[in-house]
């Protein structure tokens, strides 16, 4: 599903703002800088943590119709296994050379090829072959390609899982695998996962070391049913 924003630039980019942050706070504490490790990839699955999850409890990522903007140089592609996001290709050389590679070199002289039917042109070549083929091809190109991942796919991507994305928790005698924090601070230990709480299991410590309840307030409100 495309959406009309630079989000993979902008989403990252708060996320080292956040990151900066943190470091900076804990420089105030300890006195010392650290080194931020953020990647692009990272953060863009973590804001799609919602299909991911769902991969994890039911096989069932949130699969959604692909949508088009319409024509542009951000452009969504079919390719023989999945899609293809191209973004960033304004200059006319390089769909010369792509056109030429397909066997189209006549539509060079044909400067609509470059606008509302690139297309179906396009995906008549594309289709014939994989997506890891096609980026390959077109990145040889110099234009900029990626694979359109399903849920499935991030869930089970070993990038993610090297970079460390993924944290492990038992929850209600399951076993969960979810998304993590893309933020890594070279002087902050790996956490691992914890499972969501149950209800009232945090009573007191909201009421308590949050609100400022005493134990003899807790102990009442607790006797009282209030909680």
């Amino acid at each position: 599903m495309q959406v009309s924003a630079p989000i993979g630039d902008t989403i990252p980019a708060l996320w080292t703002a956040y990151g900066v942050m943190l470091a900076l706070r804990q420089r105030e504490q300890s006195g010392t800088g650290q080194f931020l490790d953020i990647a692009m990839y990272d953060t863009m699955a973590m804001h799609n943590y919602g299909a991911v999850a769902a991969e994890d409890v039911d096989g069932a990522g949130d699969e959604r119709p692909h949508s088009q903007l319409g024509p542009s140089h951000h452009m969504l592609f079919e390719a023989q296994d999945g899609w293809v996001m191209l973004s960033g290709a304004r200059e006319h050389e390089k769909w010369e050379r792509l056109f030429r590679h397909i066997g189209r070199a006549d539509l060079n002289a044909d400067q609509k090829y470059l606008a509302v039917e690139i297309k179906p042109v396009l995906e008549g070549w594309s289709k014939q072959l994989p997506r890891s083929e096609v980026c390959r091809i077109m990145i040889d190109m110099e234009f900029s390609p990626a694979p359109v991942q399903t849920a499935k796919e991030v869930y089970h991507c070993p990038q993610l899982a090297a970079r460390g994305m993924f944290v492990e928790f038992e929850h209600l005698d399951r076993k969960f695998r979810q998304l993590g924090d893309p933020v890594k601070l070279s002087d902050v230990p790996y956490a691992p996962g914890s499972p969501p709480p149950l209800l009232g299991e945090h009573n007191d410590y909201v009421f308590g070391d949050i609100v400022g309840f005493s134990p003899d307030q807790l102990r009442e409100m607790k006797a009282k049913g209030v909680f």
